[in-house]
This record gives C-alpha cells, sequence and structure tokens, in this order.
C-alpha cells in the first residue's frame, strides 16, 4: 500500500486515517485488504518497521538516536521501537545497527544485543577454569 508506505511516519496514522486519505470507507478498506495477510494496521506497523530499520541501517544517520530514530519511524517513543525492532530482528535497534554497520564482533550472541562478559563463553560459562566443578566420580 504506497499510501501507507508514503505516510507511515506520521504517529497518528490509524486504518481509519488511511480509509480517509484514500477516499473510502474503513469497511471498504477492510475488504480491499481481505485478500492479504495484513490488515491496515499490521501495513501500518510493518511500514514502520522498515522507515526504522532503513533508518538505523543508513551509515549517514548513525549519529541520530533511537528517540529521533523512532519518531521519524513514527512510534510514539523509543520503547516502541525497541520493542518492534527487538520482535522482528531478534536484536536491540543498538545491536541491529551495530551489526549491520560493523558486522557482527566474534563472541557476539545476536539474541542478546551484547557481547558475553569478559572471561565467559557464550554460553555464560566462565574459561578461567574456576567455573563449577564436575562431581568427582564413586570409586568403581
Amino acid at each position: 500500500m504506497v499510501y501507507i508506505a508514503d505516510h507511515a511516519a506520521d504517529p497518528t496514522l490509524t486504518p481509519e486515517g488511511v480509509a480517509a486519505g484514500l477516499g473510502i470507507s474503513p469497511r471498504a478498506l477492510r475488504r480491499v485488504l481481505g485478500h492479504t495477510a495484513l490488515d491496515a494496521a499490521g501495513y501500518i506497523a510493518h511500514a514502520r518497521l522498515d522507515l526504522a530499520l532503513e533508518t538505523l541501517r543508513d551509515p549517514r544517520l548513525a549519529h541520530l538516536s533511537l528517540s529521533v530514530v523512532a519518531a521519524r519511524a513514527g512510534y510514539a517513543c523509543a520503547a516502541d521501537l525497541l520493542r518492534a525492532v527487538r520482535a522482528a530482528t531478534g536484536l536491540t535497534p543498538e545491536a541491529y545497527r551495530a551489526q549491520v554497520l560493523d558486522g557482527p564482533r566474534r563472541g557476539d550472541d545476536p539474541t542478546r544485543g551484547e557481547s558475553p562478559r569478559r572471561g565467559e563463553s557464550q554460553r555464560g560459562e566462565s574459561q578461567r577454569g574456576d567455573g563449577p566443578r564436575r562431581a568427582a566420580r564413586p570409586p568403581a
């Protein structure tokens, strides 16, 4: 939907607003979208996510705070952006931006959006030898 893509950055955009902008009733909009996988609200959410991810991928915009990225993409707040990006990518917006712009670093856990702490493996186990010890085998 071109109209939604063109207006996704408007935080007040609703399915009713889309219908009004297209000059049709909300019911007619639902009928038009009835054969697609997404309803109007889903298209709006998808278009906003696309705008946000595009902004996070752009090295020229790497200086923008997440609040600014959220506002540019039509989210009401940075927390809404965080939830949408995490749901779509499994990463925080910061981790997504870093991975796309810098590439994944060795040892990063992309599901957590951060590197393991110093001295830990990706599974959180100590590599210094001071971690949990295996129980001694009983004598045979």
